[in-house]
């Protein structure tokens, strides 16, 4: 609460802000606030024209990463889950593309984030979001069966977009081609 509150203040100017403003936040839900004090801030807190801007935001797929609670709880899923992204959308309840959007759009700037990569370095994890090809971050497309990450580019031959459904790395492909083509026979 303390910290939903320094942030509130961070974004609110009581001097700027008109009667109107205050009635309209007041109005709103908790999970609403942030967002509205953000927006009103952004706007020079112009009340006009300020529920239209509201209901585009809320509208947003991504708006439920707005909540604090939900936020707080991504982080304590993808600690103890160590980045097993299937497990944080269980535990969160949120689709594994939203979350997968949140890691990449908003965590990774965070100081969750450095929290987090400092955990794994510690417990010597080799995989810290960085594809194995050119070993650089950025947006990348993960394993389904190792801890492997690449770049569509980075791949032989190159993605032009995200596989639908499972998608295993070329290692983990050639592992299962190995094991389900069967022995030839030997001629006799």
């Amino acid at each position: 609460q303390q910290q939903q509150q320094h942030r509130y203040e961070q974004i609110w100017d009581p001097n700027r802000a008109t009667s109107d403003c205050t009635k309209f936040i007041n109005a709103l839900d908790m999970e609403d606030k942030e967002a509205a004090l953000s927006l009103l801030h952004k706007r020079n807190y112009q009340i006009t024209g300020i529920g239209q801007a509201m209901a585009k935001i809320t509208s947003s797929p991504m708006y439920d990463w707005c909540n604090v609670q939900l936020r707080v709880k991504f982080h304590s899923a993808i600690m103890l889950q160590r980045k097993n992204m299937r497990e944080v959308s269980r535990i969160t309840g949120k689709p594994l593309g939203s979350c997968l959007w949140y890691y990449y759009h908003a965590y990774k700037r965070s100081r969750d984030y450095r929290e987090l990569k400092e955990m794994l370095v510690v417990k010597d994890d080799p995989h810290l979001d960085e594809c194995v090809v050119c070993h650089y971050g950025g947006e990348l497309l993960c394993c389904d069966s190792c801890e492997n990450a690449y770049h569509l580019s980075c791949l032989s031959p190159p993605l032009t977009v995200i596989p639908i459904g499972d998608w295993n790395c070329p290692e983990c492909k050639a592992k299962t081609d190995a094991i389900s083509v069967p022995a030839s026979a030997p001629s006799s």
